[in-house]
């Protein structure tokens, strides 16, 4: 169901309920609020009743093995990020500030992330959507973080921050470089901010040294890569998978094409067409138009019916 089949959907059900009138915008604010409140829903519901337990061994629950219908809603949203990767470097322009690697304190913040979320939409969407749409885009949390090796990635294990000095005196949940953990340190004006500890990167990617530490330039700013010798670069490496915020939809009736080949300002939903209805019926909802369960009754039976809004 594109943009435009969700507005008309929209103007048919007002119809039958005999709700007032909504303009364009206001329409797309309902759709806009209903799926990140489905989103919401599926994340809670979903991917962070596994996410969120606390530690209890050295092997992570997995998100998207355990809970396989948190990543059949929201497939599109989980997102891989590679630090330090050449394509975000170099082709996406960012500059050093943004650029998400690990500093000399090996951590990594949320700003970094953002920035890198909303660089591969524009690649992926620049010939679609305007800057608009992606530049808007955050990530909502994190499912996994990994050291990037050549053919063994070492797992980062997620520690609550409350429970890390507790492990740290614990012989047997100690992190060490072959089982290291991450843990959320504070918030500042970069947002929420990661450490991965110990800062030492298991030497088995092909990185002459592995002590992160060492690798930057102590007398120059954090975050620039010209002192790192290449054959180290894969030492600051990791492979973050987060879940980010959808594509804000957006609705103009004189621009619309089904398949645009130049950038306009329509976005449709980019969720999975299987939860379009429920989206609909949540805004719905929102609207006054119908109750949930009367709208999703209506969208039902209409797809039954093989009826699509003109």
């Amino acid at each position: 169901m594109n943009i435009a089949e969700m507005h008309s959907w929209f103007d048919i059900l007002q119809d039958k309920g005999d709700s007032p009138y909504f303009t364009t915008d206001e329409k797309t604010q309902f759709l806009n609020r209903a799926q990140m409140k489905f989103v919401n829903e599926q994340l809670n519901k979903f991917l962070f009743s596994s996410g969120a337990q606390p530690e209890k061994n050295a092997v992570p629950y997995s998100n998207m093995e355990s809970i396989q219908m948190g990543e059949d809603a929201l497939g599109p949203l989980i997102t891989l990020l590679q630090t330090n990767s050449d394509h975000v470097y170099t082709v996406l322009g960012h500059n050093n500030a943004l650029t998400p690697a690990l500093s000399q304190a090996s951590t990594f913040n949320e700003k970094q992330l953002n920035h890198y979320v909303q660089g591969m939409l524009k690649v992926q969407n620049g010939v679609n959507y305007n800057a608009s749409t992606w530049g808007k885009t955050k990530m909502i949390s994190i499912l996994s973080v990994t050291w990037a090796a050549q053919n063994d990635n070492v797992n980062i294990r997620y520690v609550r921050h409350q429970d890390l000095l507790k492990i740290e005196k614990n012989a047997f949940k100690n992190p060490t470089a072959q089982d290291p953990v991450y843990t959320q340190r504070i918030s500042n004006e970069n947002g929420r901010v990661w450490q991965v500890i110990p800062g030492t990167r298991p030497n088995n990617g092909g990185a002459g040294s592995s002590d992160i530490s060492t690798l930057w330039d102590n007398a120059g700013t954090p975050h620039t890569f010209a002192s790192i010798p290449s054959g180290n670069l894969n030492a600051v490496r990791l492979n973050i998978t987060v879940v980010r915020e959808p594509l804000e939809m957006n609705y103009d009736p004189q621009t619309f094409d089904v398949a645009p080949t130049v950038p306009n300002p329509n976005v449709s939903c980019e969720l999975p067409d299987f939860t379009h209805d429920e989206i609909m019926a949540i805004a719905l909802d929102d609207a006054g138009v119908a109750s949930r369960d009367q709208a999703l009754v209506q969208l039902n039976q209409a797809s039954k019916s093989n009826i699509t809004p003109q």
